[in-house]
């Protein structure tokens, strides 16, 4: 949850730390929102491979590699819900560094969703998945090519 937490701060705000105050409720939703939606594109190039070697099984077959629909519904409900929780305690005592917070470090989520989308792309195409390599790619690689985008620009 972390990982998406942070890249939506780097999508929204080019920085690490959410603004101080969190801003108004429609934006915290916003942001709330935009991290569900992460946290599901994450799920969505996992949840093929784990049913391709047999760790879930789905008695109900979706039309989605075999995986259903609400299982992605779920995903954005319940991240969502959670978000929402922490952004809005957030809005009332804003994180702070207790110094300065080395570039690196405060990078380092953007390099974990970075890793974890190349490693599904890279893992889809070795086993000649071409079209789950793509959803990987598109899911997750947008989001980071953005966030890095973002965190390089002068203002972050």
């Amino acid at each position: 949850i972390y990982p998406a937490y942070i890249l939506t701060n780097y999508l929204a705000d080019g920085v690490v730390i959410a603004r101080a105050g969190g801003g108004n409720l429609g934006r915290r939703m916003g942001l709330s929102a935009l991290s569900a939606t992460l946290m599901t594109a994450w799920d969505v190039p996992m949840d093929p491979q784990m049913v391709m070697y047999g760790h879930w099984v789905w008695h109900v077959k979706g039309d989605f590699f075999g995986i259903p629909v609400q299982n992605y519904i779920g995903w954005l409900v319940t991240t969502g819900v959670i978000y929402i929780i922490y952004r809005q305690i957030e809005s009332r005592w804003s994180p702070r560094p207790l110094g300065d917070v080395p570039t690196g470090f405060a990078r380092m989520p953007i390099y974990l969703y970075t890793l974890l989308a190349g490693g599904y792309v890279l893992g889809y195409v070795l086993l000649h998945q071409p079209a789950l390599a793509l959803t990987a790619f598109f899911a997750m690689g947008t989001p980071c090519l953005i966030a890095w985008l973002r965190a390089e620009s002068p203002q972050a």
